[in-house]
């Protein structure tokens, strides 16, 4: 969660398989306040801190088709869409699957646990 000035700007929620080293970006936002100041950049890396904190190598997630300020963050963020899901969300608007390899968020939480 996000907090600025005691107020909750914004929220991420990761969901982990034991099955799977694939971790799920299941959902994430920005109160509209506070959109424009980097949180959603700042939610994506703490969720991929924690994500590979757990033993995640990849991060997942989807995204509706026509969320552009979504899938620019995401992109940004070093996603790389894999596939489209066509009719994926109930009104039929499809929607893509990102994914993102956590290797390097891994190794700088080692390093910052080894130093």
């Amino acid at each position: 969660m996000a907090e600025i000035d005691d107020e909750i700007a914004g929220y991420a929620m990761i969901l982990f398989s034991i099955r799977t080293s694939i971790a799920r970006l299941y959902s994430i936002a920005v109160d509209p306040a506070y959109r424009g100041i980097s949180v959603g950049r700042r939610l994506m890396a703490e969720a991929e801190r924690a994500a590979a904190g757990q033993g995640a190598r990849k991060m997942r997630l989807e995204v509706r088709r026509d969320n552009e300020q979504a899938r620019a963050l995401y992109g940004t963020a070093g996603y790389q869409a894999l596939c489209e899901l066509p009719h994926y969300y109930a009104d039929g608007c499809s929607g893509l699957r990102y994914e993102k390899d956590l290797s390097d968020v891994m190794a700088l939480n080692e390093t910052a646990e080894a130093g």
